[in-house]
Order: structure tokens, then sequence, then C-alpha cells
């Protein structure tokens, strides 16, 4: 079923004027520099359009089993954003309050009415 852009907006105005997306991220892209001694320096730079974008963010601890039968315990974090954004890249990162994660999988979803982006906590 294919939704106009004005009934893809409706929809997120329903979902987002329950308080669903409680948070702000913003995405941010890394540009390295090098030192007068030639050594690197990483920065990371907000990305035009993707700055403080209406967002939840869900975690949920996920036990599988591997190939020996034992159990493997993960945490499993996801950032949906309220829209759909193309231009998102796993190579961004995010920062949603004083937590920055590392984008490991991106879901834009075949209606394209939102995007959720699986993530790790950076240094974690």
């Amino acid at each position: 079923m294919k939704l106009y852009p004005a009934q893809k907006e409706a929809i997120r105005k329903n979902i987002a004027s329950h308080g669903i997306f409680d948070k702000t991220c913003t995405f941010k892209s890394e540009t390295i520099t090098q030192s007068d001694t030639g050594a690197e320096i990483p920065t990371w730079t907000n990305v035009t359009g993707l700055v403080s974008i209406p967002c939840m963010v869900v975690s949920k601890a996920k036990t599988i089993q591997d190939l020996s039968g034992a159990p493997i315990s993960q945490l499993i974090t996801k950032i949906k954003l309220n829209g759909f954004y193309s231009n998102v890249s796993e190579k961004h990162q995010i920062t949603v309050g004083s937590n920055t994660y590392k984008i490991t999988a991106i879901d834009n979803g075949s209606m394209e009415l939102f995007t959720e982006i699986y993530v790790v906590q950076w240094g974690a």
C-alpha cells in the first residue's frame, strides 16, 4: 500500500502526539585532520539536516544460544526517528543526551514512515 506524503505526515503527527518520541538525537560525521606532527586528529561535526530530530531509544536484553548450546546475552538498542531519513549512514554516530552511539544497521521500512537504527553505545 502506497501512502502519500500528507498521509505519512498525519500518521507521524498522531504517533508523536502520544509522547512516544521523548528525546532528540543529533547525527555527527567524522572529519580527519592532521596535526603539525602529522598525527591524525578525528573530529565529529553535526550533519546538516540531522540535528535535534525527535526520537525514542529502546534497549532490550536478548539471549540466544551459540552452536554449543551455551547462552549468549546481548543488549540490543534501537533508536527510532520520527520521520524517514534516507541520508542516514552507518558512517555517522548519533548523540542522544549525553550518550553517543555507533550505528550498526539502518532500517527505513518499506512504507518509509520511520527510520529505525540499531546501535551500540560508543566506548561500551
